[in-house]
């Protein structure tokens, strides 16, 4: 058998050196687009990152005295197969591990053959979650990235020097499994798993029967439901839109239902992704009706759930289960390759060739967090603490589907695609769940509703990153804790309006106004409007008008004479605050604070930061000061803010602003 023998440590360093130059100066001329070799620099070093887990005794990865994680192993044999394809030589490619790997996933007692278990999703035929622990669980999910791995090494055989016997047993093992009754129907609405298992089973010799009939049959009834109820009452699979219901059973009020999964919008969203291979092998093509929804879909999702910077525009219906858990920022970056990568379902050459400037900015990301010394091998971003994390497990899991992620990308051709232009501005806009995301190539930001989820949402802001992808203002939070932006009005200590309440705040959430049609597209300028009633007649109009560079805030306080308006201007982590009117210094706002001027400057420690410029004059006596934020969990790195307090001695006060944020470092 032949050894694959890995690079130069040196030449892996370049490359991935290379990735992390500094971007041009101008935000509007994105870094080149990434070529094979980079790609493949990329997977070289996330898989090199996993060397000293590999056992050579258990013949896997190990992440414990105890553990080998299947979803772990099985994303390095897929990069492992691939590199093995392309004939790379370098750390993402290990035949001998392989042929190890393989032989523990044929057989007891990673596959299980029989199952008496009435376990969640117990099922036989089928993989564990771990290769050795007949305790451990099992999940759709994970057999149809096993039978993926094991498709590529099947096909990789040539070059892997893979004996018959160990052919015969991997076809055998696959197509049981993609034939079996457990993957006769989806799991809720999730029919990417079915897809997967069925496209392995014909890319090992097993048919291609299932890809003509039960896969088209299944991503018909997706498609088909996409604004229909799945049942009399449940919900469609897609919002209003075009945003994923996680659980189609229930009513579109459900509370997962109330926010689209970001992750899961893209992970559901590579079902599309077979469907060129199914039609090549003579699945019937569907009907242009449905390949329309298919195109907006992914035009939804490209827009809606992903920045220009490479990080997810991230909300979740299933909250800290899965919000900044960077596995699954890893996973969601499928949805980018099935993107850029379908033909017949191709929703225009601009939306694909920004999927693939996204997802090259994504691993270009994602090598940036790696390299800090405390936060690169988190299991989360951004110190959101998570649910579902495994500190351990996920130190490993995350490169390692990152690099298969770049492997899968240089062997699908996406190296040698066409630069074509992107959008310097994008939205995503869910209207029945008060949902507007925002990218441009300056910054990202959103309006969600109200979560008591993950306590955020209202009608401002909910977070404000910039081009390098990261949060300055924070992640979340709310009017309660001070870490949100928002307007509160108050009378004698008595809470009238709050604009960002975040969970905490009693009223009906104030709809979203959106000027721009539902589902995914590109502006110049967008202008939203939300009202904001409370005690009486006090109401609070929150506008805003996002631009390329910056957004422009009006807030309309009515009928609310005799009472106090508070700005809060929250921000990441240690900052500078300071402020400035006309072409005066910058002043530090002291503890005691000091009488605003025309512009506000948030300074992170980073260097990063954002400048609030007002417009029109404040009325006269406002004040300008910092105070300690109290600690929010969807806001765990905002400890100040800066209030602007404001004298409301008229039945109607308008405040105007701009946000923008400084040029990403």
């Amino acid at each position: 058998m032949r050894f694959a023998h890995r690079a130069p440590v040196a030449i892996v360093v370049a490359g991935v050196a290379a990735l992390l130059a500094p971007a041009p100066a101008r935000a509007a001329d994105p870094p080149a687009p990434l070529q094979a070799a980079g790609y493949w620099a990329v997977a070289d070093t996330l898989a090199a990152d996993l060397d000293a887990s590999w056992d050579e005794g258990a013949g896997a990865f190990r992440e414990s005295p105890k553990g080998l994680p299947t979803h772990i192993n099985v994303a390095m044999l897929l990069t492992y197969s691939l590199a093995a394809r392309a004939g790379r030589v370098g750390p993402a490619r290990h035949d001998e591990r392989v042929v190890r790997i393989i032989a523990r996933l044929v057989r007891a007692p990673a596959f299980r053959s029989a199952s008496k278990a009435r376990a969640a999703q117990g099922h036989a035929p089928g993989w564990r979650a771990d290769l050795a622990n007949t305790g451990s669980a099992q999940h759709v999910s994970t057999d149809a990235r096993v039978v993926e791995a094991l498709a590529a090494a099947y096909v990789s055989a040539p070059q892997l020097a893979l004996d018959a016997g160990t052919l015969r047993l991997i076809r055998s093992r696959v197509c049981d499994v993609a034939r079996s009754r457990f993957f006769a129907k989806p799991r809720l609405n999730q029919v990417n798993w079915m897809a997967d298992t069925y496209a392995a089973c014909d890319r090992v010799g097993g048919g291609s029967d299932l890809l003509r009939g039960a896969y088209r049959t299944w991503l018909s009834w997706f498609l088909g439901h996409a604004r229909t109820r799945t049942a009399p009452r449940g919900s469609p699979n897609l919002n209003a839109g075009l945003g994923l219901h996680y659980l189609p059973q229930r009513s579109n009020r459900a509370t997962a239902n109330q926010t689209p999964p970001s992750e899961y919008d893209n992970i559901l969203l590579t079902v599309l992704g077979s469907y060129d291979f199914a039609v090549e092998h003579g699945m019937r093509p569907l009907p242009r009706s449905l390949v329309n929804v298919a195109r907006r879909w992914q035009t939804r999702v490209l827009y809606g759930d992903w920045t220009h910077a490479g990080y997810l525009n991230w909300d979740t219906g299933l909250g800290f289960d899965r919000w900044h858990l960077r596995r699954y920022w890893g996973w969601a970056a499928e949805g980018l390759i099935t993107i850029a990568t379908t033909r017949r379902l191709r929703a225009s050459r601009a939306v694909a060739g920004q999927a693939k400037q996204t997802l090259d900015a994504a691993l270009r990301l994602y090598l940036r967090f790696r390299s800090d010394p405390v936060s690169g091998s988190a299991a989360t971003s951004f110190d959101i603490v998570s649910t579902a994390s495994s500190p351990v497990g996920d130190r490993l899991l995350v490169p390692a589907r990152f690099a298969a992620i770049a492997a899968r990308a240089a062997t699908a051709g996406m190296g040698a695609a066409a630069a074509t232009p992107t959008a310097s501005a994008v939205y995503g806009y869910d209207p029945d769940v008060s949902r507007l995301a925002v990218s441009t190539r300056r910054y990202s930001a959103a309006i969600v509703a109200p979560s008591p989820l993950v306590g955020n949402g209202g009608a401002e802001l909910s977070r404000f990153y910039d081009s390098t992808g990261q949060p300055v203002s924070g992640t979340g939070g709310g009017g309660p804790s001070l870490t949100a932006f928002g307007l509160r009005v108050e009378r004698g200590g008595r809470v009238l309006a709050e604009t960002q309440p975040g969970q905490a705040w009693p009223a009906a959430p104030a709809p979203l106004h959106a000027g721009a049609a539902p589902g995914g597209g590109r502006f110049t300028a967008l202008r939203t409007a939300a009202t904001v009633a409370g005690p009486g007649a006090v109401r609070v109009r929150v506008e805003h008008a996002f631009e390329v560079d910056g957004v422009r805030v009006r807030h309309l306080i009515f009928q609310a004479s005799g009472t106090t308006a508070t700005l809060r201007f929250p921000a990441y982590g240690a900052a500078e605050f300071t402020s400035s009117g006309g072409a005066g210094p910058e002043i530090p706002i002291p503890p005691t604070g000091l009488p605003t001027g025309q512009t506000l400057h948030v300074k992170l420690l980073s260097g990063r930061g954002y400048t609030i410029v007002f417009t029109r004059p404040l009325p006269a006596g406002s004040h300008v000061r910092v105070v300690a934020a109290r600690r929010a969990r969807s806001a765990p790195r905002t400890v100040r803010t800066m209030l602007v307090e404001l004298p409301v001695d008229t039945r109607r006060v308008l405040v105007e602003y701009r946000l923008v944020p400084d040029a990403g470092h």
